[in-house]
């Protein structure tokens, strides 16, 4: 009895496991999630399914365009390859301008069968749309888009190589400019002392005209 539930227990696992599997396939070889924070700051993960990668690929990787943080460079280490051939196709703009975030390894395991690529960096202060895009052919991938503090993300379904339609950036997320700042300060200064706050200006009259001296 004890070695039939231990078979069914087994025969559950697997096809949990598998299951799981099918469904990373299904949503893309590299699906990727971008969320944008209140605080400015962006996210984006790739996840790569390195299982279903067609044969020899990143067999002649080049090294990655910006360091890997958890990651040795090695162009004979298979995982080397994928994440720098990953990593150099794909781009990330505000507006239409490239920018370069900082790379992470997420969970550095080289025998996981998905590898993770985490990419930070802050959201250019005004930006209204954030563009995502890797040129490599490897089929449909679902890319979803959160924004902080919103329950439904947005999912989209992306053909490798195709930077699709700018997703449009909520004012919650996007900084404001410097000039942007200066311009609110200087009506937050003009209204709070002229047209609302006049006894700031009776103070001022009112230590003038205590002087017994003119000048």
């Amino acid at each position: 009895m004890r070695t039939l539930s231990r078979r069914l227990f087994a025969l559950v696992a697997g096809a949990h496991l598998c299951a799981g599997a099918a469904a990373a396939h299904e949503l893309g070889t590299i699906r990727t999630d971008a969320t944008f924070q209140k605080s400015g700051g962006y996210e984006v993960r790739v996840h790569i399914d390195r299982e279903h990668l067609p044969p020899g690929f990143a067999s002649t990787a080049a090294p990655p365009r910006i360091p890997i943080r958890g990651l040795k460079w090695d162009p004979a280490d298979r995982v080397s390859r994928i994440l720098a051939e990953v990593l150099n196709h794909s781009r990330i703009a505000f507006d239409g301008r490239r920018v370069e975030p900082q790379i992470e390894w997420e969970r550095p395991d080289p025998a996981a069968a998905e590898l993770v690529l985490r990419m930070t960096g802050a959201t250019p202060g005004g930006a209204k749309t954030f563009t995502w895009s890797n040129d490599l052919k490897l089929g449909s991938y679902l890319l979803t888009l959160r924004t902080e503090g919103e329950e439904s993300p947005e999912r989209l379904w992306r053909e490798g190589g195709d930077e699709g339609r700018p997703f449009v950036l909520k004012a919650a997320v996007a900084p404001p400019t410097r000039w942007q700042v200066a311009k609110q300060y200087l009506v937050l200064g003009y209204t709070h002392i002229l047209p609302k706050e006049s006894d700031h200006i009776l103070f001022v009259l009112g230590i003038f005209l205590l002087s017994v001296r003119l000048k």
